[in-house]
């Protein structure tokens, strides 16, 4: 399972030249997007496209069988958290910003607390 990150739509949207196999990849797997990572994702079409919306991200969102995660609550205080402690603002070395702090659920809470090795990871996709 793939889980998606709205920089990676937002490339494949863009038609950048990396992203090209990622579609072939998606095409294969099964994904889940989080509601916040599509709600940014159709934020930014809406505020960077033309047609205000991308046709290929909500056919690729109803055609493909793509897993929309609720969030709740206590989602969105854990990565509230992550904000006061890794964002940008912090000035923390992983300089979290929207996406990767929706996907710390696994994060502890508490001082000397570390992003998840999977926050870390989702640091390297490409941004646009």
């Amino acid at each position: 399972m793939i889980v998606l990150d709205s920089s990676i739509l937002v490339g494949i949207i863009k038609l950048e030249a990396d992203t090209a196999p990622l579609v072939d990849l998606l095409a294969a797997e099964e994904s889940a997007i989080g509601a916040p990572t599509l709600l940014e994702t159709r934020v930014w079409c809406a505020m960077n496209l033309p047609a205000r919306t991308s046709r290929w991200l909500e056919e690729f969102i109803d055609g493909q069988g793509t897993s929309v995660v609720p969030f709740s609550r206590d989602m969105a205080d854990v990565a509230s958290h992550a904000f006061v402690a890794f964002g940008r603002a912090a000035r923390h070395p992983a300089k979290l910003n929207f996406g990767p702090r929706l996907h710390c659920s696994d994060l502890p809470r508490g001082a000397g607390a570390q992003p998840s090795r999977r926050a870390r990871r989702r640091r390297r996709w490409p941004r646009p």
